[in-house]
């Protein structure tokens, strides 16, 4: 059984306590609930019979606990044995293998707050949390799931990371989807999704006093059916420092159409700090070049410094063959972990020229999206739920 006390900086926040039997699962959702209100001061690896190990000074103080009993052919029991052992007020949350009506009313009988069968959505675990503890959410999480592509320096992908995320969320998930470009210096969001020429985001962010949903649909692009883009080009000498109430008037606007927004963000950019700051995950490009190991560090700490409840996905994208830092150097180098490492593909130049679709499986950049998007979204896409025909009828489309 392995323990891991987690830090307590944040003792205004709910106490929560994470078991678990599978330790990939456990930093997942460690990493969900430190994004959703919720300080996870306990996360412990349990063995499969090991629950009894367990001291109950464990239980004591967390207000909210998570356990995962997946591997009880009847978890009631067990559930009923370590909620009896938790504080009497404490919000407890099981999850189990079986989808079942009946054990969710058993479970619910006992004083379980709530039951969730696996493959269990990570933000649903986390909003039902929230729920039960009475936690309001926050302006920037009512608006859904906010992503910043965040490249701590140019060159690193941050255009086809924002671009491809958002076909796959679309696509493979099903989920609206709408991705800004915010770098109107340079925009290249749309080149990837077939568009030849950006749109008017830059005139949409000035109209302060105008912005509404009427003007809204009048600017955004409809590159595929789920997939919505704002994205423009602005003059090298404009002053473009939009007040960080219109970008979030904007994000309420697209809010009210897409369970996702992909808000691509520019190191240095004038929204840079503004994105940054609502975002309620920042997936973060890194590299292998010394100058982009110190713009990682700086970068992972101002976002834990100034939005501590954003969830952060640290990528290593290695865009050339030999890089001077390969990624486990750079890792232990800076203390972080790299929750996906993108390695560097010999034939994404050949598919971009042959402007083969990123929603195809066989472009080479998809196998490292749909890790990202699986990382995001906490479980498999849609689209491999839906059988093998699927995803053959994808590949010969």
């Amino acid at each position: 059984m392995h323990f891991t006390r987690l830090s307590q900086s944040e003792t205004v926040r709910p106490q929560a306590g994470l078991f678990f039997t599978d330790e990939r699962m456990l930093d997942q959702f460690k990493n969900i609930l430190e994004g959703s209100g919720l300080s996870p001061r306990v996360a412990v690896k349990v063995d499969q019979n090991g629950w009894d190990k367990i001291s109950p000074g464990e239980f004591s103080s967390l207000e909210a606990v998570v356990f995962d009993l997946k591997g009880e052919t009847d978890p009631v029991p067990k559930a009923k044995e370590l909620l009896d052992r938790c504080r009497p007020d404490a919000t407890v949350v099981v999850l189990g293998r079986q989808n079942d009506l009946g054990l969710y009313r058993n479970l619910k009988a006992i004083g379980v707050a709530d039951y969730f069968a696996h493959p269990v959505p990570p933000d649903e675990l986390a909003e039902s949390l929230r729920r039960s503890l009475g936690i309001s959410e926050s302006k920037r999480q009512s608006l859904g799931r906010i992503i910043a592509v965040h490249g701590v320096s140019g060159g690193l992908g941050s255009a086809l990371v924002s671009a491809g995320l958002g076909v796959v969320l679309a696509e493979d998930y099903d989920r609206q989807t709408a991705v800004v470009d915010t770098c109107l210096g340079s925009p290249a969001v749309e080149t990837y999704l077939g568009i030849n020429s950006p749109g008017n985001l830059s005139l949409l962010i000035q109209a302060e006093e105008r912005l509404d949903q009427v003007l809204l649909e009048q600017v955004v692009l409809k590159p595929m059916e789920r997939l919505s883009l704002l994205t423009g080009l602005s003059a090298p000498d404009a002053r473009m420092a939009p007040d960080p109430k219109t970008v979030r008037r904007l994000a309420e606007l697209l809010s009210l159409k897409n369970r996702c927004q992909i808000w691509r963000s520019q190191a240095g950019g004038p929204m840079e700090e503004t994105i940054l700051k609502q975002a309620n995950l920042v997936v973060l490009l890194s590299g292998g070049s010394i100058p982009i190991a110190r713009a990682t560090q700086r970068a992972y700490a101002w976002i834990r410094e100034r939005n501590p409840g954003a969830r952060i996905i640290l990528v290593y994208n290695q865009v050339t063959p030999n890089p001077a830092f390969p990624p486990e150097q750079l890792s232990k180098s800076l203390g972080l972990k790299f929750q996906l490492q993108i390695p560097f593909l010999k034939g994404l130049a050949e598919d971009l020229v042959a402007d083969v679709p990123l929603s195809r499986p066989k472009h080479a950049f998809h196998k490292p999206l749909a890790a990202l998007a699986r990382e995001i979204m906490g479980k498999p896409s849609d689209l491999a739920a839906k059988g093998p025909w699927n995803r053959l009828r994808r590949i010969f489309q």
